[in-house]
């Protein structure tokens, strides 16, 4: 990802039109494009700490949500302790790839959805931020697209029976 396509990318819509078109093999893109911010705005090319930051602080992101939620009631300390002391999802975080920033946004997706929930779907905010934050997985790892008709079908479903859609 490094080498291929976020060493030398352009930060403006035509270098990211051109990453979008020429690299079909990384479907990491918004992986790629903080990179490089990371790498243009330090200055420090090849520093392995530049490389792997947009995903240790997707990681530090990841946590704060999961610890608001388990303070907040939310989430049980089952769901909790196993959600943050899992291996491969911390692994995840410690990657130079979009894996981590994919599940940092796919749970931020699933806290709000509870939280949502928790309204009694009277919240329109929510599922408008819901759609926010699947997009950014959706950008850091497209596999997550396979969720959307779920996803999508979920809230829609869940609009029209709170008769938060109409208004």
């Amino acid at each position: 990802t490094y080498f291929g396509c976020a060493l030398d990318l352009k930060l403006n819509m035509e270098g990211i039109r051109e990453l979008y078109l020429t690299s079909n093999s990384n479907n990491h893109m918004l992986n790629t494009i903080l990179i490089a911010l990371m790498d243009q705005l330090t200055g420090s090319r090849y520093v392995e700490l530049v490389i792997r930051f947009p995903n240790i602080l997707a990681g530090a992101l990841y946590l704060f949500v999961l610890y608001r939620m388990y303070v907040g009631k939310h989430i049980n300390g089952i769901v909790y302790y196993t959600l943050v002391s899992c291996y491969f999802l911390n692994e995840f975080f410690s990657l130079a790839r979009g894996y981590g920033l994919a599940v940092c946004f796919l749970t931020i997706c699933l806290c709000l959805y509870l939280l949502w929930k928790e309204s009694g779907f009277q919240k329109i905010l929510y599922p408008c931020l819901i759609m926010v934050c699947y997009m950014l997985a959706c950008m850091a790892n497209t596999i997550c697209l396979l969720m959307a008709p779920a996803l999508g079908l979920l809230c829609l479903i869940n609009l029209i029976r709170s008769k938060t859609l109409g208004r």
